[in-house]
């Protein structure tokens, strides 16, 4: 029986940090809306991450789990007003060694690009 609620608890704590707004710029925490402070940073989301003029779409739903180390890739494109439009592939890693956070690399970047849960 104590197996059984080790696991419940240890989900329920992934969980907790799979619902929360990811972000490259701390300071855009400190608003509830999702569209406010955007000038200052991305915001992360399954589907892929944006900022007010620019945006990338993954071409299916990144897994956003802390659970154990994990690294996922995804085919995309990043779009930017005009219509600029490039075609990318982005390779995610997350893991339980940083809980919230979550490294994204983009084709041709050598630096990841980082968004960490809100508080």
């Amino acid at each position: 029986m104590r197996a059984f609620f080790l696991p419940v608890v240890f989900c329920l704590a992934a969980s907790a940090v799979h619902a929360e707004r990811l972000v490259t710029n701390p300071e855009m925490c400190k608003s509830d809306a999702s569209d406010v402070g955007q000038e200052e940073g991305l915001t992360l989301e399954p589907t892929g991450y944006w900022e007010i003029e620019y945006h990338c779409d993954f071409d299916r739903p990144i897994d956003l789990h802390w659970d154990s180390f994990h690294t996922q890739s995804r085919a995309g494109y990043c779009e930017s007003p005009g219509p600029d439009i490039e075609p990318t592939v982005f390779v995610i890693q997350m893991g339980d060694y940083e809980p919230g956070l979550v490294r994204i690399w983009q084709m041709g970047t050598a630096e990841p690009i980082e968004f960490q849960a809100c508080p």
